[in-house]
């Protein structure tokens, strides 16, 4: 809002009391209506300026803004939109949430775009359905999804699930130099592997866990923002759900990016919204003046302008009845080549096969009714049992070590904002989880904790003392309730699907508020992935029939 007034020192001096900036523009003093919440704060703070026009100008004024707030708020809620009639294109057999096509609305008619979810709403199928919308209208997609390392593969396996046509889409690795094909339609890499490649004619950018550029002097921030500057036509697309992680200094990388007409100076933003001030520091030198941008002032002035532009935020809670009580995300990672690894799958794929082959037998056997030749492969199959049992725990164990790094990264990522329970089958790879996280102080609860102990690390997590809980399978699958928490990640697993629920359940049970999101890690085209799909699809089955063989081992019927 501008304000003309002719030349008058003092009203200068109350103008910029009341921080108005001179536009030489217009030749007039500007008031950012974003700094007011509503009429009454405007005319509240602003009422020495309002006296020195006549009442009738007041009172025009005052329609004028009761108009504009309305009008705001109600961008203002679009910004939490939880349904629409959007017609979203959505391959056979799939459906969206209608918070989910509300999602994909915005992100059809805003320019650029900070997607805010709650973890476990799903932001990368909102972005497939942007995705299906420009296929509707008969334009392919250039773009490029910049994304952690731990969920490259996670990429490619939603969006081939959910485009409602097939696509060129390329996993970028290495660090190397690298030639942008015409022929893909979508590239996807990690923030690491950014400096060399070049990507020219996007027509859109995805910054997936777009927290990752919150520093500006990052390397991976500056290769971003040169992305990005190389193609001034893309839309930009930021999904977190922690656009903020620590304090509001951290967010202008993004908003720099999505809204730089508004969010362009540096300065300007940290002193509005992170209490900027110069502070004394003891150096070898002696004293040296710093700045420190650390604080946070303004706060819901920042969320209003965000809300009313850029940002789509809803939490689980704002969309509860339309989720399901529990999720299962079974999450790819590639597995490296390494050939002890590839060594003991290949004997692992024997055992199995071995195993295949008897239960084909055992199958036909009974059918003939010979008892005497069924006993035989019943026995023969407990002999090659025997032999399997270590050989798998031995794979087990290594399949860990591959997907070991990937995890830590997930986890890394989802305790900014999430607390989380971590379930392993040895005791080993919890107190690996235990040492990585020891900033954290999580309870380890292994086969060797009493019950004494087992109760008090219970309460200690439940009383919300740590983000984090880690545990065995089999120590904790019973007799617990873990419901401070709605995130649960598998790094091991163990046969039984029955054990696997019951583990799942100590956080979906009574007390429960949110929808539980499970995350399995499997190796791509191995025997971990067989095993870890298998194990899933026993569970959903299970959702609608009672299995009989509910307690038998994965292994032994594949």
């Amino acid at each position: 809002m501008y304000f003309f007034i002719p030349y008058n020192e003092s009203i200068i001096s109350l103008f910029k009391q009341h921080k108005l900036r001179w536009s030489p523009e217009y030749r007039a003093w500007y008031l950012d209506l974003n700094y007011f919440s509503s009429v009454e704060n405007f005319i509240e703070s602003n009422s020495q300026i309002l006296n020195l026009y006549p009442e009738e100008e007041v009172i025009y004024l005052t329609q004028y803004l009761k108009d504009y707030y309305n009008k705001l708020n109600n961008v203002i809620e679009l910004s939490r939109k939880a349904d629409t009639n959007f017609p979203v294109p959505v391959p056979q057999g799939l459906s969206y949430y209608p918070y989910q096509r509300a999602g994909v609305e915005f992100l059809v008619r805003k320019k650029n775009v900070l997607l805010a979810d709650s973890m476990g709403l799903g932001k990368s199928i909102q972005t497939a359905g942007y995705f299906n919308w420009l296929l509707k209208q008969k334009i392919y997609p250039k773009a490029l999804v910049i994304c952690p390392a731990s969920v490259k593969y996670n990429w490619l396996k939603e969006l081939n699930k959910w485009l409602i046509e097939p696509l060129k889409i390329e996993v970028v690795e290495g660090k190397n130099g690298f030639t942008q094909e015409t022929a893909v339609h979508i590239y996807i890499l990690n923030y690491d592997i950014l400096k060399d490649k070049h990507f020219y004619n996007l027509n859109c950018i995805v910054l997936d866990e777009a927290h990752y550029i919150k520093n500006p002097e990052a390397q991976r921030t500056k290769e971003v923002v040169r992305i990005c500057r190389s193609n001034p036509h893309a839309k930009i697309i930021a999904l977190t759900g922690t656009p903020m992680l620590n304090r509001p200094v951290e967010l202008f990388p993004i908003l720099n990016l999505l809204y730089p007409e508004r969010f362009n100076d540096f300065f300007k933003f940290t002193f509005r919204y992170c209490a900027a001030h110069r502070k004394e520091i003891p150096t070898k030198q002696g004293i040296k003046k710093v700045w420190d941008f650390s604080g946070a002032s303004n706060v819901e002035e920042l969320g209003r302008i965000l809300r009313s532009t850029v940002m789509l935020r809803r939490e689980k809670k704002d969309v509860l009845r339309e989720l399901p009580d529990k999720i299962r995300t079974v999450v790819p990672v590639k597995q490296t080549v390494s050939n002890s690894f590839l060594s003991l799958e290949e004997r692992t794929k024997n055992i199995i096969n071995q195993i295949q082959e008897i239960n084909k037998k055992i199958k036909q056997i009974k059918k003939e009714n010979n008892k005497e030749l069924l006993q035989q492969l019943k026995a023969e199959k407990l002999r090659i049992r025997s032999v399997a049992l270590p050989l798998i725990n031995e794979y087990r164990r290594m399949a860990f070590e591959e997907k070991k790094d990937v995890i830590v990264q997930f986890l890394e990522d989802t305790l900014n904002n999430e607390k989380v329970v971590v379930f392993t089958h040895h005791r080993d790879v919890a107190k690996f989880f235990g040492e990585t996280f020891h900033h954290l102080k999580p309870p380890v609860l292994t086969g060797e904790t009493s019950a004494r102990d087992r109760q008090a690390m219970v309460e200690y997590f439940q009383s919300g003392k740590s983000p984090l809980f880690i545990a065995t399978i089999m120590a904790a699958a019973e007799g617990i309730t873990l419901t401070e928490a709605s995130t649960v990640v598998f790094a091991e697993y163990e046969w039984t699907p029955a054990k696997m629920l019951q583990a799942e359940d100590r956080l979906h049970r009574i007390g429960q508020k949110n929808t539980v999101n499970s995350y399995w890690f499997a190796l791509v085209n191995s025997i971990d992935e067989m095993f870890i799909n298998k194990i899933v699809e026993k569970l959903e089955i299970q959702k609608s029939v009672m299995m009989d063989n509910e307690s038998e081992e994965i292994f032994m019927m594949v």
